[in-house]
């Protein structure tokens, strides 16, 4: 009889020490800060974008706030403005962009250089891109699973933007 209350016991600790760690990485993993991105030019005849672009909207939509999974994953997103394909990842609240895709991204952002310069030039960036999802002017495609969505912090920018929620669809996954 002792030897079960010492396994139930010990269970029990693992199980709260497991909690509280996986707590503890959450909240130092969100507290990454708005970093200060200059907003790059825009002329308004041009639709030449570049890195500085992506990263500054990318910046403004709130992925700063995103940050790697427990497994150590950083967040990756895609973002395929016509004929312009480009990956940025997260790490520390700063984020990272290339011309190249990258691996594995999370999620990918297809729009248009117009969309993307109508943005930049817009007076609210965060209401302009959830107007231009709201229209089907921009998608947001969901590449990766959605528990490691959650870990690396999408939902709040995916309801923001999009309205609506992906946890239904984990909590119908988890049912199963």
């Amino acid at each position: 009889m002792g030897k079960k209350i010492i396994i139930i016991i010990g269970i029990i600790l693992l199980v709260l020490i497991g909690t509280v760690s996986t707590l503890l990485y959450f909240a130092l993993a969100m507290s990454n800060e708005k970093q200060e991105v200059e907003k790059p030019a825009v002329g308004n005849s041009t639709l030449s974008i570049d890195e500085s672009h992506i990263t500054f909207l990318l910046n403004e939509i709130g992925a700063y706030q995103l940050h790697s999974s427990v497994t150590g994953k950083k967040p990756i997103i895609e973002v395929w403005a016509d004929d312009e394909k480009f990956s940025s990842d997260v790490s520390g609240g700063k984020i990272t962009t290339t011309r190249n895709l990258g691996n594995s991204p999370d999620i990918r952002i297809k729009t248009s250089k117009k969309e993307v310069v109508d943005a930049l030039l817009s007076q609210n960036v965060t209401e302009y891109a959830k107007n231009s999802v709201s229209a089907g002017k921009t998608n947001l495609e969901i590449v990766a699973g959605y528990t490691e969505l959650f870990t690396k912090g999408y939902l709040k920018i995916y309801t923001e933007l999009t309205g609506k929620s992906f946890t239904g669809s984990v909590v119908r996954m988890f049912r199963r």
